[in-house]
């Protein structure tokens, strides 16, 4: 079984290096596990999941700009105990960033989202986003 860190580097190898959401996201995984939890997938399974909506204009050929719908289904529970501390699972509609670096496009910032493009659902909910597409 692989480690924390080696699965954040998994997951940091898809980001660009000065990427805002990627120092953001190891930010609050630090504060969860200060805190003694953890997050694993909810009932539907999924912890995680973006899905490309449509492109959007750009103004660099370099630069990639699109809408996507992103869905998480989480469940944070005590390490310790492994009780359930919390769950939800939500669905954000939002923007997204990627680079062309060295020829690979890497993943830079997903934009903050419209409030209105929020919706926060039951746990074990089946993920909207591929259920519109």
């Amino acid at each position: 079984m692989r480690d924390d860190e080696g699965a954040f580097e998994d997951y940091s190898a898809l980001f660009t290096p000065d990427s805002p959401q990627l120092r953001d996201f190891r930010t609050s995984m630090e504060g969860v596990a200060d805190d003694g939890h953890a997050d694993r997938a909810g009932p539907s399974g999924v912890l995680e999941v973006t899905h490309l909506d449509s492109m959007l204009p750009s103004t660099s050929p370099d630069v990639a700009v699109f809408q996507v719908c992103a869905f998480t289904d989480y469940e944070t529970y005590d390490v310790a105990s492994g009780q359930s501390v919390s769950a939800e699972a939500v669905k954000v509609v939002s923007g997204a960033e990627a680079h062309r670096v060295n020829g690979v496009w890497l993943l830079h910032d997903f934009l903050d989202p419209d409030p209105n493009l929020v919706e926060t659902l039951p746990s074990g909910t089946a993920d909207p986003c591929e259920l519109e597409g």
